[in-house]
């Protein structure tokens, strides 16, 4: 699973090479992206905007230009950083996929593209600036428990099926109700019928 599929890596997350005299190695705490100059940006993760808007120094996103940052669900903090411009304002609820801005090559960068980066303390002051984490694994983390379903839920679902599995008379339509139960019963782990 490629959280950042579509997109080149032109610097990832670790100690690199500042590109900026005097070119000291340094910590890249977050993961830099391409897709082209003032393309749509869109949200990897669901969350809360907190902060949309340039990065000023004592913000947490200094130097980073325009910045818009999520709270997700686990209290970390997702931003994306060096914007052309921004979709989106404070107190939005964003959804994964939808679009918060477009590329750019605001603040202090080296050239169009986006640089995101995720946080765990993301409730802390300074939007848990040095609480960073691999933004690669952190995707693919909570991409997987996302998509798992609770055997609760698959039992819910399947319940449901079962009622209109009933109501059905159509044979075509019962044989495709009987298959999308058996492929819940896969997911959850529990025999076909």
């Amino acid at each position: 699973m490629n959280p950042f599929e579509g997109y080149r890596i032109t610097s990832p997350y670790g100690m690199r090479t500042d590109p900026f005299p005097p070119y000291p190695q340094k910590m890249h705490t977050g993961i830099d992206l391409v897709l082209a100059d003032k393309a749509p940006l869109k949200a990897f993760m669901p969350g809360k905007v907190v902060h949309a808007k340039e990065g000023v120094t004592g913000s947490g996103f200094g130097g980073f230009g325009n910045v818009v940052a999520l709270l997700d669900d686990h209290g970390a903090i997702q931003f994306y950083a060096h914007l052309s411009s921004i979709s989106v304002k404070v107190g939005d609820i964003v959804k994964a996929g939808q679009v918060i801005g477009t590329q750019g090559n605001t603040g202090h960068s080296a050239g169009s593209h986006l640089h995101f980066e995720v946080r765990l303390n993301g409730k802390s002051s300074g939007f848990g600036y040095e609480s960073n984490v691999e933004p690669t694994a952190y995707l693919q983390k909570y991409m997987k428990e996302e998509s798992e379903m609770s055997k609760d839920e698959g039992m819910k679902i399947i319940t449901s099926l079962g009622k209109l599995y009933a109501l059905t008379k159509d044979k075509a339509e019962k044989a495709e109700v009987h298959r999308q139960a058996n492929a819940i019963r896969t997911i959850i782990g529990i025999p076909l019928q």
